[in-house]
């Protein structure tokens, strides 16, 4: 096939993709209608990001085994199954225990990986067809959430918050059909295709031995806390400031369309700018927003803050998998772009047990300032660990 009539249905794909995942934003919120206190909420939440932990490196590795298409096919079919049932479970109970709970945790098992193999898919595009950017295809996953979000809100007021996550499933066939016509990517440009041995390993070890991969990896989970601190905390941020919490889905609709037009920006930036710096100064604004929110009591403030989020996240995505991508281990691409999935699953733990409790003890406002505090120092140790790689390269 042409490849810029691939390119056509690899963009449709990853819009219908990223429309069906709209549903994210209103995890916290579906959790609050069965009843759970703010407490349970953050547990809950935190459960979910146990499960966004430990599955994406399985399913990377899977992906570096029989290939990353097969592999994202395999996590959206189970992952949407499972959704389907999450609307009809608000009101049941497994004992004391919600059953959206269980079926919210059984789902993260196959959507956890889902973005990120969906970026490594684009990676490996990327690395055999010179004419494809990651980021010109990734904006439009953004307008595809951002559509969707924007449509979200009345969709969840006129039949219910449970109705959005109905879109994953009704996406997955189109989905699926655009993925078997995109088929598997080629090999690196300059290379020929690895061939693997029926059983051959695919030696983890070789991801410790990076230097930039392990400093990175254990700067972000801290770095990454105001970032994820804010998927629970928005929700009753808003409802402090409204009393209304259906705005929720609205802001992630603004915040996406920002993304949309920073996409176009982003390789420009990037010809420019080290990754290393970009990652830096992404990572420096989201502390910086964390302690803004902790201020605002006006809608249009946060409406603002969620605009410049939307930038800070086209260029923290498209320069943090690039970043990776590109000090992987040859033959484990996959696997390390999946194991980034999994460190924002820890830094999800952390930042929404410590919001949880902050939340109920002192007030939403309390959870900003401290995931803020703790991100500014996280940029701070990233970039000692820059230098001190720097010298350490020089005397090697």
């Amino acid at each position: 096939m042409e490849f810029k009539k691939k390119l056509l249905l690899i963009n449709v794909q990853e819009l219908l993709f990223y429309a069906g995942m709209v549903s994210l934003s209103f995890i916290a919120v579906i959790l609050g209608e069965t009843g759970m206190d703010g407490t349970a909420v953050g547990a809950a939440m935190s459960g979910i990001s146990v499960v966004s932990m430990l599955t994406p490196p399985l399913f990377g590795m899977l992906a570096d085994k029989i290939g990353v298409r097969k592999t994202f096919c395999i996590a959206l079919t189970g992952a949407s199954i499972v959704w389907f049932f999450v609307p009809l479970s608000v009101s049941v109970k497994l004992g004391t225990l919600p059953l959206t709970v269980v079926l919210l945790l059984s789902g993260t098992f196959f959507r956890a990986s889902h973005e990120s193999l969906m970026d490594s898919w684009l990676m490996k595009i990327q690395d055999s067809e010179p004419s494809f950017n990651y980021s010109n295809t990734r904006k439009y996953g953004s307008l595809g959430y951002a559509a969707m979000a924007a449509l979200s809100t009345p969709l969840a007021a006129l039949l219910g918050t449970g109705a959005v996550f109905w879109l994953m499933p009704l996406f997955l066939i189109p989905i699926l059909f655009l993925a078997s016509r995109i088929g598997d990517p080629g090999p690196a440009v300059g290379k020929t295709a690895p061939s693997k041995a029926k059983g051959e390993k695919l030696q983890l070890g070789r991801l410790f031995h990076s230097y930039d991969l392990m400093t990175y990896f254990a700067c972000a989970i801290f770095m990454l806390m105001p970032f994820s601190g804010s998927g629970i905390q928005l929700q009753y941020l808003v409802g402090d400031i409204m009393g209304d919490k259906s705005m929720v889905g609205l802001l992630a609709g603004i915040k996406a369309g920002a993304e949309f037009f920073c996409f176009l920006l982003v390789p420009k930036v990037q010809k420019r700018v080290k990754p290393s710096v970009l990652i830096c100064l992404v990572f420096g604004y989201y502390a910086c927003e964390a302690f803004l929110l902790s201020t605002a009591h006006s809608i249009w403030v946060v409406i603002a803050l969620m605009l410049s989020s939307g930038v800070a996240f086209a260029f923290m995505i498209s320069t943090v998998i690039n970043y990776i991508h590109s000090k992987a281990p040859e033959g484990l691409s996959s696997t390390v772009v999946t194991v980034n999935g999994a460190i924002m699953g820890v830094a999800g733990i952390i930042a929404n047990n410590v919001c949880g409790i902050l939340r109920d003890a002192a007030g939403v406002r309390t959870g900003y300032l401290v995931v803020g505090t703790v991100g500014i120092c996280a940029v701070g140790l990233f970039i000692l660990f820059q230098v001190l790689g720097k010298r350490l390269r020089k005397t090697a």
